[in-house]
Order: C-alpha cells, then sequence, then structure tokens
C-alpha cells in the first residue's frame, strides 16, 4: 500500500508529465516570387490566419497574454500583448502583432523572436560565425552575443560620427551605406527593419555584399508589400539632405533617439529579390511562415535572404 507522500509524488510527477508540451515545428516556405507567393499564400488563407489571429483580441480591448513557445527561451510562455503601435478598425482596436507578443523572460517581441529562430534552425551559423548585425541597443543583440561571441553590433549614431567609432557607452558607430569594415569580413549580415529608413537602400545592399565572405548570407526583414512588384517609395532625400514626401510621413520607433522616431522612405515588394542580385548577391529569395504555437502572427511572416 502506498504511504501519502508516495502517493503525491506518483500524482505530482503525473502531472507535470501532463503539462509537459513538446516544442512545435516550424513550416518555413521558400518563395521567390509574387506568383509563388500568390500560390503558396492565397488571398483565402490570408484571411483565413487573420481572422484566427483577431479572434485572440478580448473583446474588451484591454491588454492580454498569449501562451506559446518561445524559441530564443526555450520553453512556454505567455507572451505579453498590448495595443501600442496598433490601430483600429471599424471601432475594434487590433494590437501590433508584429511588435507586441514579447516574451516576459527573454523580452524579445514577435519579429525578434522569429528572425533569431530562422537564423539558427535555417541558416545554421557555427558557434564561431562571424556575424554582423545592425543594432546593438536590443536584446536580439544580446542574445546573439551570448550564443555567437563573435558577433558584432552597430547603431547609425549621426552623420557626424566616425564610421566604426564608439561613444562613451561603447556603442558603435556604423552607417549601412559606407560600412567600415574589410571585404569577406563576415560569414552573416543581419538587419532587422532598418532598410527601410535608408533611402539609397541598393548601396546598402552592395556594402552587405562586400563585407560578406563567399557563401556568406544577409538575413532581414523589412516593411513588405506581397502584392506588389515594384517598391512603393514614400520619400527621397536629395543629396543637400532635402526630404521630398511623396506619401504622409511614417516614422518608426528609434533605439537611439526614442523620442523622435525615425522616416521610412519606402515599402518594399518583389522586386526588392532582383535588386539584391544586382547589387553583388547571386542568389535572393523570401522565406515565408505562420505559427500561433510560436507567436509568430498577424498573417503570414517573411524573412529574406541573400546569397554571396
Amino acid at each position: 500500500m502506498l504511504t501519502f507522500n508516495a502517493l503525491w509524488t506518483r500524482l505530482r510527477s503525473a502531472a507535470l508529465r501532463t503539462s509537459e508540451r513538446p516544442r512545435p515545428d516550424l513550416q518555413v516556405a521558400r518563395l521567390g516570387s509574387l506568383a509563388e507567393w500568390q500560390r503558396r499564400v492565397p488571398a483565402e488563407l490570408r484571411e483565413q490566419h487573420l481572422a484566427e489571429d483577431r479572434a485572440c483580441v478580448p473583446p474588451s480591448g484591454e491588454a492580454f497574454a498569449l501562451e506559446g513557445y518561445c524559441w530564443p527561451d526555450a520553453g512556454w510562455r505567455r507572451f505579453q500583448v498590448d495595443f501600442r503601435y496598433g490601430g483600429t478598425t471599424d471601432g475594434t482596436r487590433w494590437p501590433n502583432w508584429r511588435e507586441r507578443l514579447v516574451c516576459p523572460r527573454c523580452g524579445l517581441n514577435n519579429r525578434q523572436r522569429a528572425a533569431l529562430h530562422v537564423f539558427e534552425e535555417v541558416l545554421q551559423p557555427a558557434r564561431d560565425a562571424r556575424i554582423y548585425v545592425t543594432e546593438q541597443l536590443s536584446p536580439v543583440y544580446a542574445w546573439l552575443r551570448a550564443r555567437h561571441p563573435a558577433a558584432v553590433g552597430s547603431e547609425f549614431l549621426g552623420d557626424s560620427v566616425a564610421a566604426g567609432a564608439s561613444d562613451r557607452r561603447g556603442i558603435r558607430h556604423e552607417d549601412v551605406t559606407q560600412l567600415s569594415f574589410a571585404d569577406a569580413s563576415f560569414d552573416f549580415v543581419l538587419c532587422f527593419d532598418v532598410f527601410e529608413h535608408v533611402p539609397d537602400y541598393r548601396r546598402a545592399f552592395a556594402e552587405c555584399a562586400r563585407v560578406l565572405g563567399a557563401g556568406g548570407q544577409l538575413l532581414f526583414s523589412v516593411p513588405f508589400a506581397a502584392d506588389s512588384e515594384p517598391n512603393l517609395v514614400r520619400a527621397t532625400r536629395a543629396g543637400d539632405g532635402t526630404v521630398t514626401h511623396l506619401h504622409p510621413a511614417e516614422y518608426h520607433g528609434d533605439p537611439v533617439r526614442p523620442d523622435r522616431g525615425v522616416l521610412c522612405y519606402q515599402h518594399f515588394g518583389w522586386r526588392t529579390l532582383d535588386e539584391l542580385r544586382e547589387c553583388g548577391f547571386r542568389d535572393a529569395h523570401a522565406l515565408a511562415f505562420h505559427s500561433r504555437d510560436f507567436g509568430y502572427m498577424g498573417g503570414e511572416s517573411l524573412l529574406f535572404v541573400a546569397a554571396k
């Protein structure tokens, strides 16, 4: 006959086994054109994904949490969702899924967790890989630096700062259109939500290709118009610094100057893949995925890979 303590131990072990959930799998599709996107993710499927995401929003319109698996943190968490950067449609508030769903433990949001997940599982960098990431004041850089000691990060500190210089905090300055690194310095360049803020983004593409060694890869995210072949140019900047707005000005968060924000010059379309090849890459494609289990919500997510 089992003693009380033995019975309690058995029941507790059974409960723990029941509560343990295996890590889900992420299905990623490689896409090379608008036509492939439309076949892979037709309008009906996109509407289905969006409807599923919207069904998670409580009618109260208050902040909430959704359970999901945090890949960088390697565990099930309750991702925090509020309505910062969100919008309203027909009187209903919607969160900005891409920028929310924040893991309470590692501090990474939806797009950040997804980028690191895809980088590690799809591109499979070695621990000692030479990595340049175009951010330093973020949990993304902190996570990468802990996992890959050779990783180098930077921020854009202003036109008056010398390339490669660091400020008193140790933050390195780089301009992606004129990087200070030597040719073939890296195995990977990671650039998340930066190119839209660069008027001469093609020059930035060429610089990324230059600093990558043979076989090196650029992984990046940008605001992307998935149903469009051409880019949408929102603003242009002349040589004297004059900015001409072709659409209402759009500003995104800036970790260096959070009180000001940073202007968005363009949203990208599928023509971007051709531009990457024209700027020195031999191959370019998109990676598409959507996962409620991982908290990659807000419709189908896209990351882009260009190989040297």
